[in-house]
């Protein structure tokens, strides 16, 4: 829906009501008038106590929906909370406050309600009523009244009726943080300056059921935090209002939102380019980037180790090499581990023999010689055998290590056994390795190979053991 559309439809919404209709559904009515703001015993963003006036309005009686916010999703194709892992919320969320969204995406929400989200005097006033009161039920707090802090899982939006606010607002006081309209600025009367206040950060109110960062979570009314607008938290969601008398508006929200994006866009400089970044990207320039090796490498030691690759670089192992001294090309097994959303090389996983203390990964670069001498894996459905040119291993289902010999066919070890002594209970064991009931060739190249066998250890005397 257009926004300016929906703009429309809440002026035209709000002149057919008139001075006292009822409030829409889901909603309660504050009328015009001053209240208490603030506190001189809270924080100093919350001084000082001060009267305030607000217009008559109407407020959400409770947080917008996951189920709500499903609907806003279907009707704008707008993104959906992350944790949702789809357009709709997990089955049995629904009424649970929806949260990880920013403050642009509640914005955009309340306008294609045909509402906004309240000013922070609005959500102040609906939490405390015009008593001053320190909480939304009273001046103590209640521990049963709300849902705060620790680390607690979120509760739906229309429970614990008891600790509603002098309008009938539920959860002021925890479940999920909130969105407000404003700019986190300085109250009038407030001197002490401080570096957060300006157009940087929205106004966050009520606290929520799990701790955001290092903020107090006090559930007193008054309390501010502050949040940049393209944030989100698990536990951040809103509520929104609505104009009584469209000729007394708070604010425009189509306005309001556009200049929070200008805002944003305008503060938003690039950072500076660090040191290492040119260095990496003088790099890339060449085809290549070193990689420096553990000083107490033995020289030719088979080194296993895996590199995250610049999005486009390369797309298959076969482009990677490894450069040794005097970049010559030294033997590489390469597998690809990961690929960017376009199908390019993100990790590899490089198999090579040291060469000195610094090799450098190169991309197009010329073909990698084979290795002097070369694995070669025979695997059958209940055997293998692993050639490296200087000894052969021989393992089966009934015997996963059964012999290792030279490549002229002498016996280096034979019929082996893996046996587990020990005691438990008291009581003297006895394991054995038994038949393998699974057997994987996890790796196969001319470097390096893994068989990987499966089973379970059994009683010397026979039958399974319990591990």
């Amino acid at each position: 829906m257009d926004l300016r559309i929906a703009v429309l439809l809440l002026v035209v919404g709000a002149l057919c009501r008139g001075a006292g209709a009822a409030p829409p559904d889901g909603m309660v009515h504050v009328p015009g008038g001053e209240f208490w703001m603030g506190s001189d015993q809270g924080s100093p963003e919350e001084r000082p106590l001060h009267r305030a006036r607000t217009a008559g309005y109407y407020i959400d009686r409770h947080e917008v929906t996951n189920a709500e916010f499903a609907a806003y999703v279907a009707d704008t194709g707008a993104d959906a909370p992350i944790q949702w892992g789809g357009p709709t919320p997990p089955q049995g969320t629904e009424g649970l406050p929806v949260t990880n969204v920013t403050w642009f995406q509640a914005m955009e929400y309340a306008i294609w309600a045909g509402k906004r989200l309240p000013t922070e005097a609005e959500w102040e006033r609906a939490a405390r009523g015009d008593d001053g009161r320190r909480y939304p039920w009273g001046q103590a707090d209640v521990e049963a009244l709300r849902n705060l802090a620790g680390d607690n899982p979120a509760e739906p939006v229309d429970s614990r009726p008891d600790g509603a606010s002098p309008h009938g607002c539920l959860h002021m006081a925890g479940n999920a943080w909130e969105w407000t309209a404003d700019w986190h600025l300085r109250y009038p009367g407030n001197g002490q300056p401080s570096v957060h206040y300006g157009r940087k950060y929205k106004v966050m109110r009520g606290g929520g059921c799990v701790y955001y960062y290092g903020i107090e979570n006090s559930g007193r009314c008054a309390q501010r935090a502050r949040v940049l607008p393209y944030g989100k938290h698990d536990f951040l969601g809103f509520r929104c209002a609505m104009d009584e008398d469209p000729a007394d508006a708070a604010y425009d929200p189509v306005a309001v939102l556009a200049e929070a994006r200008d805002q944003v866009a305008a503060s938003a400089t690039p950072p500076a380019t660090l040191e290492w970044e040119r260095q990496y990207a003088q790099w890339l320039h060449r085809g290549r980037f070193p990689l420096y090796l553990p000083a107490d490498l033995e020289e030719g030691e088979l080194i296993r180790t895996g590199v995250p690759l610049p999005r486009g670089w390369v797309t298959e192992a076969a482009d990677l090499s490894v450069l040794g001294p005097g970049e010559r090309p030294v033997p590489l097994q390469a597998r690809i581990t990961a690929r960017w959303d376009d199908g390019s090389a993100r990790w590899a996983l490089l198999d090579f023999h040291a060469r000195g203390d610094r090799v450098e990964v190169a991309a197009g670069a010329e073909a990698t010689p084979p290795p002097a001498q070369a694995l070669h894996i025979e695997t059958r459905d209940d055997a293998y055998r692993v050639e490296t040119g200087r000894i052969v291993v021989e393992g089966s289902d009934a015997a996963p290590l059964a012999s290792i010999a030279t490549a002229e066919g002498q016996r280096l070890l034979g019929d082996l056994a893996v046996e587990v002594v020990g005691e438990l209970g008291g009581e003297a064991f006895e394991y054995r390795l038994g038949p393998a009931s699974r057997m994987d060739v996890l790796d196969e190249g001319p470097l390096r190979a893994t068989v990987a066998a499966e089973g379970r250890l059994v009683h010397a005397s026979g039958g399974d053991s319990p591990l």
